[in-house]
């Protein structure tokens, strides 16, 4: 009896340590989601489908079959371009920095892990809400120097030095612990993926929680009366509970299949819930130009540009065709991830950078 009630516990005790620990769910992340597109899409697909149009015509099984193929289709790609699509930033293709002076000596000279290093580090957040914008950081600056700034606390648009990667970043760029690498314009670290979310990839991770949404939304509609008419009425109610169910179906009380078809249930409420709420939030990022590092920082700079210019900033010309397949590499994001010359401080007529 005793061991009984340790399994619970111990399965419990289980998935707290995942959850909370980014390195685990980094790696045990994109496995459970390809295990949940793969499960809920063939399940769906070839089994659910087929059984709840029985009474329709064969070609409209076989439309609704070939809907759900597509949606799966599109999450896995998309899935794939934001694993893989590298956000990084690499001197050799974006420019090296450049050269900048501290009283008359140069403190970095364009040279990748250079010796010397800046003289203070960047402070992102309290440079914007406790620093007073000052006229050297404007259009006024003087070229490539940092003479006369107080570096203290240096602008957000400035670069950095950073430890890790022991090189300059450039603005809005930030190291990532888990990617080992330096992001530009990093948004955040995505699980799923295993990846940094910036500069290259924001547009599929958009596009992938769009597909996301509709097709959560689609399995849904056809795994709620599937449920009921296949898995409830051969378990107890309380099996519908996801730690329930583990355990009696590691126990045999329940059968290996309804306890599987239950477990994809949960998955895909969670991943409707989630990827509805982050596509509202992925969009605020690109209706606006900001990351959310800057907007749950308050740190309050605006781009200049209307709405399609930010658009066009995340996915190229012809974004449309971002939905149909990735068009990443026809039409590049109209964007400089270095300078944002774009961007501003509310009631400020310059810029940020020492350009």
């Amino acid at each position: 009896m005793k061991t009984c009630l340790r399994l619970p516990k111990r399965i419990l005790q289980g998935f707290v340590h995942v959850a909370t620990d980014p390195g685990i769910l980094n790696r045990i992340a994109p496995v459970s989601y390809i295990f949940a597109l793969v499960g809920i899409a063939g399940w769906g697909v070839f089994r659910a489908i087929p059984y709840l149009y029985s009474d329709y015509d064969p070609w409209v099984t076989t439309a609704v079959q070939c809907l759900g193929c597509f949606l799966a289709t599109e999450l896995f790609i998309n899935w794939l371009f934001l694993t893989f699509v590298d956000s990084t930033y690499d001197p050799a293709i974006y420019g090296a920095p450049p050269v900048l002076f501290d009283r008359g000596m140069p403190i970095y000279d364009g040279r990748e892990n250079c010796s010397v290093n800046f003289s203070r580090q960047r402070k992102d957040v309290m440079s914007l809400q406790e620093n007073e914008c000052k006229p050297e950081y404007g259009t006024n600056a003087r070229a490539n120097t940092l003479e006369g700034i107080d570096k203290s606390v240096m602008p957000y648009f400035t670069w950095s030095q950073c430890i890790t990667c022991n090189r300059p970043n450039p603005p809005r760029a930030h190291h990532c612990i888990l990617c080992k690498k330096c992001i530009l314009k990093r948004d955040h670290h995505c699980y799923v993926a295993a990846t940094c979310v910036g500069y290259r990839n924001l547009r599929y991770f958009s596009t992938f929680l769009f597909y996301a949404v509709l097709a959560t939304f689609f399995a849904s509609v056809h795994a709620i009366p599937y449920g009921f008419s296949i898995v409830v009425p051969k378990v107890q109610y309380y099996d519908l509970f996801y730690p329930v169910t583990i355990v009696r179906g590691l126990l045999g009380f329940v059968h290996y299949r309804d306890a599987f078809l239950i477990i994809l249930g949960w998955m895909l409420l969670v991943y409707l819930i989630f990827s509805t709420f982050s596509l509202f939030q992925a969009y605020k990022w690109i209706t606006t130009g900001n990351t959310s590092f800057e907007i749950v920082n308050k740190i309050d700079i605006y781009d200049s540009r209307d709405l399609s210019g930010k658009v066009r900033a995340v996915y190229g010309r012809y974004w449309l065709l971002n939905f149909l397949f990735p068009a990443h590499f026809l039409f590049e994001p109209q964007d400089d991830p270095i300078r944002w010359q774009t961007f501003k401080r509310r009631g400020l007529d310059g810029g940020y950078f020492l350009s």
